[in-house]
């Protein structure tokens, strides 16, 4: 960390005040911007990032030749020590932004942003990164790519879909295309039905199988349809008792093998469906309504009602007591051929339709 020393304010004239170098421009042409520097305690200077070399004879006159240069983020000073020279290097990168390039240097002192970054500024793994030109916002977190929010702290699997209690045919989210060819998976979800009538969960289509993948229930029986091919699984149901169950059906291509669980426990496993299959890559996946045809022919009776989250796909068999575990609680797990995240409102290749809503925070809690 660079000590701070001498200290100026600029508002028009020079100033001295505390530990800090300041400058604030508003003119005419220049939106307000204000700059708080701080000056390294050691000889030191960022060097092989300098836009710009000139004279100044105080460092509060670099400081100003660096406010009035857009591109400039940092500065080195040397000042006039009997041989007649004072030298400005206005920086178009800083410390922090590149911290090897800050090396000793005789004469030399480096102004740098002052530093609004703490350790616990930015949560969950976030990376905090100073803004300097923007008197509203001091900081920007650089979240992990499973979580967002100004300070990181939303997990982006943290919510859940909202479907009423079928309005029309047009009430469902399409997510396209899943770029996975399987030839076998593992389908996990939450559910909390409202009304005991037929059921959608997911419906995976391709050009060549409207039925790719297809989890539903139809009179109050489970089924899974694989590239048209269907299996029913009675007397197996979830319950539409206004709890949340968990869901997971696992298939294989080898002797076509299927296993359901509900809440945890394998309830059935049955073999010949869609035995040697494969399903096909980049097809689009539908959350609450049937697809009877690629990316469309939904209707009315098809729809779920009630809310649904954390729908994942693996591309391979998960073991069954890794099963278990995610029925155990409503994780933040990501599927790696389809991951529940990806339908979160407003991500890359989700749509919204009718009155499908997406819940944030999510609701789901099981047991």
């Amino acid at each position: 960390m660079l000590a701070m020393r001498s200290v100026l304010f600029w508002r028009g004239i020079p100033l001295v005040v505390t530990s800090l170098l300041v400058v604030t421009v508003n003119t005419e042409n220049i939106k307000t911007r204000r700059k708080i520097f701080q000056r390294s305690a050691q000889e030191t200077a960022l060097v092989g990032h300098v836009i710009q070399s000139t004279q100044a004879s105080r460092d509060i006159d670099c400081l100003m030749d660096c406010s009035r240069e857009q591109r400039c983020l940092s500065f080195n000073y040397k000042s006039n020590r009997g041989d007649g020279i004072s030298v400005c290097e206005l920086n178009d990168q800083t410390l922090q932004s590149r911290p090897d390039s800050v090396v000793p240097m005789d004469g030399y002192y480096y102004y740098g942003p002052e530093s609004s970054c703490t350790s616990d500024l930015c949560l969950n793994g976030g990376t905090c990164r100073p803004v300097i030109d923007d008197p509203h916002q001091r900081y920007q977190c650089q979240c992990l790519p499973d979580f967002t929010g100004e300070r990181c702290e939303d997990n982006m699997a943290d919510f859940d879909i909202n479907l009423p209690a079928r309005q029309s045919a047009s009430d469902y989210v399409l997510l396209g295309k899943m770029p996975h060819q399987l030839t076998s998976f593992t389908v996990s979800l939450f559910v909390n039905l409202t009304k005991d009538v037929d059921h959608t969960f997911v419906s995976y289509a391709t050009p060549t199988y409207h039925n790719a993948i297809f989890v539903h229930q139809r009179a109050s029986i489970l089924r899974l349809w694989v590239n048209n091919k269907q299996r029913q699984f009675s007397p197996n149901k979830i319950d539409a008792d206004g709890a949340w169950h968990h869901l997971a059906m696992t298939w294989t291509n080898v002797q076509g093998q299927v296993s359901v669980y509900i809440d945890g426990i394998p309830k059935v496993t049955v073999l010949s469906v869609a035995t040697n299959n494969v399903i096909q890559a980049n097809g689009i996946v539908a959350i609450g309504n049937d697809q009877d045809s690629y990316g469309g022919g939904f209707v009315a009776k098809d729809a779920l009602c009630g809310s649904i989250s954390r729908v994942n796909i693996w591309n391979t068999v998960l073991p069954r007591d890794v099963i278990t575990s995610l029925a155990g609680k409503c994780g933040n797990e990501a599927g790696t051929a389809v991951a529940w995240k990806d339908f979160r409102k407003g991500a890359t290749g989700v749509s919204y339709h009718g009155e499908a809503k997406s819940i944030v925070p999510s609701a789901c809690k099981y047991p």
